[in-house]
């Protein structure tokens, strides 16, 4: 353990953002095939809400950080991926004649792509698909100013019936039996696993209650 000390005390000045865990290859490999994740204890909470989920383990973490013994405390960073987002304005929609359906097929044909016929060449097929150029798809400003056709024919560009901005989402999504769920992963330091792990539960029944249809 001192030698563990050491390290994580040039570690934490070296990278103070980072999160280590210290154990040896054939223990990681069985806590891995255990919990699924790589540490001594894993904590799972699940729910259907990834905003709950990450709202519930991060107050679960800070209780867990008062329990003696706690080291190498993590928890699952889920969010950063860039994405953006398209809230389309029904009144805006009702006022052009158009509907929900009608943004999201040119939006995913215009920046997916969407066949439109197929080419053959002797036994090969190949599918042809219509799209926007990049450089009509490359920023937010160009996709605002993507075209929608309304039924009078008569063009109007996204933003005009639908608030488009950028966001941040989640990078994946945890699922065990079909139910999401956070991680918090942990090891225990100075004191026998059973002994933390019942302190541990009596910190987060007092501190920390959990909403209707989620569970750890």
């Amino acid at each position: 353990e001192s030698i563990e000390e050491a390290m994580q005390k040039e570690l934490s000045a070296a990278l103070p953002t980072a999160v280590v865990s210290y154990t040896q290859p054939i223990q990681m490999r069985i806590e891995e095939l255990i919990s699924g994740v790589r540490a001594t204890l894993a904590l799972k909470i699940y729910g259907d809400d990834l905003g709950e989920l990450d709202r519930l383990s991060s107050r679960i973490k800070n209780v867990l950080a008062g329990v003696p013994g706690v080291a190498d405390l993590a928890l699952e960073a889920n969010i950063g991926k860039p994405q953006i987002r398209i809230k389309v304005d029904r009144d805006a929609l009702a006022r052009y004649g158009l509907n929900a359906d009608d943004v999201l097929t040119v939006v995913k044909n215009g920046i997916g792509g969407e066949p439109v016929t197929t080419l053959l060449d002797g036994v090969k097929r190949f599918d042809i698909a219509v799209r926007l150029d990049d450089a009509d798809k490359a920023s937010l400003p160009a996709i605002k100013r993507i075209p929608i056709r309304t039924p009078s024919g008569a063009l109007v560009q996204l933003s005009q019936v639908a608030e488009v901005s950028d966001a941040e989402g989640y990078s994946f999504i945890r699922r065990e039996q079909l139910q999401r769920y956070a991680v918090i992963q942990m090891d225990v330091r100075g004191r026998d696993i059973d002994g933390f792990v019942k302190e541990a539960n009596a910190a987060i029944a007092q501190q920390v209650k959990l909403p209707t249809g989620y569970y750890s």
